[in-house]
């Protein structure tokens, strides 16, 4: 019998590299991530616009955000993609209906939860004096 060779198997050692900075892993996840749930329990309890249109916030958002922790071009999409979510809700949603009421405040949360922190990230630094 004839030894089958062994090959050495390359270890990912740059993993890290790849990680966002803007968004970690902390108690500002957990908040960001629970954001989403208002929209969902009117996806749940409604019918008809206001049903997809919650379903739809609400599982981008809980797809997006885990996301974000590892990639950073999500991480900086996600005001955009909470923005979006705000103007398809005042778009699409009957004025002064409780899904409109509900889903404006949450993608309003998202936006200002998911903004970065000053200077991280756009490339704006505090001078060092």
């Amino acid at each position: 019998m004839s030894a089958t060779p062994v090959v050495s198997m390359p270890v990912v050692t740059e993993a890290h590299h790849h990680r966002s900075k803007f968004l970690l892993a902390g108690p500002k996840f957990p908040l960001l991530f629970l954001t989403a749930l208002p929209a969902a329990v009117v996806a749940l309890s409604s019918e008809g616009h206001a049903q997809q249109v919650s379903a739809l916030i609400a599982l981008g958002w809980f797809s997006l955000v885990p996301i974000a922790l590892y990639e950073r071009w999500v991480a900086l999409a996600l005001p955009i993609v909470a923005a979006g979510f705000l103007v398809l809700t005042l778009a699409a949603l009957p004025f002064n209906s409780t899904a409109l009421i509900v889903d404006v405040w949450t993608s309003a949360a998202m936006f200002v939860l998911s903004l970065p922190r000053h200077g991280h990230g756009l490339g704006t630094r505090r001078p060092q004096v």
